[in-house]
């Protein structure tokens, strides 16, 4: 078992980049899964599909290379950097992936007005992502070295991919 732990490592800093690809495909394909399960229905294979295609095109490549850009921006792990981080984080990158979410699957499934999703959850989606990102990636630019936050960011994912999942399937109102 040390063996696949050891090839994984040299594999993921070989190929940070494919690696982290990868890991965020996976994990957002498997949060679909889970939330799909969640919610009793049976599996809809096309949709993970597209979840997953999303994470693995566009969002694997955009984190990994904006966390890049953020550590040299922003420099240093103390509470001023670190609460930097996370609001532009937050304020700068989350509004324009909800809209890759929503544009994308929206031309994945091949609907007619692709902003009209977008329009309709994405304001609930920020609330929602705003309440569970900032404390995780507080935590994220505390404590993680920039190569590790891509994979700390899909594991969150998981959990967070079923949120957004279960936005997108149209079960959640906003107060």
């Amino acid at each position: 078992m040390a063996g696949i732990f050891q090839r994984l490592r040299s594999l993921f800093h070989r190929y940070p980049l494919a690696s982290n690809m990868v890991i965020c495909g996976s994990l957002y394909g498997s949060g679909d899964i889970s939330q799909q399960k969640l919610r009793g229905k049976q599996l809809d294979w096309k949709n993970t599909g597209r979840i997953a295609f999303i994470a693995f095109t566009m969002f694997g490549p955009i984190y990994f290379h904006w966390y890049r850009v953020l550590d040299r921006i922003v420099k240093g792990k103390g509470t001023s950097s670190v609460v930097s981080k996370v609001l532009l984080d937050q304020f700068v990158m989350g509004p324009p992936c909800i809209g890759i979410f929503y544009v994308g699957t929206s031309i994945l499934e091949g609907k007619e007005d692709v902003l009209a999703e977008f329009k309709s959850k994405g304001m609930k989606t920020f609330v929602a992502e705003s309440g569970f990102w900032l404390p995780f990636q507080s935590v994220n630019f505390l404590f993680l070295p920039t190569h590790l936050r891509t994979a700390f960011v899909s594991m969150g994912a998981f959990a967070w991919s079923n949120v957004l999942c279960y936005i997108k399937a149209g079960r959640y109102h906003q107060g």
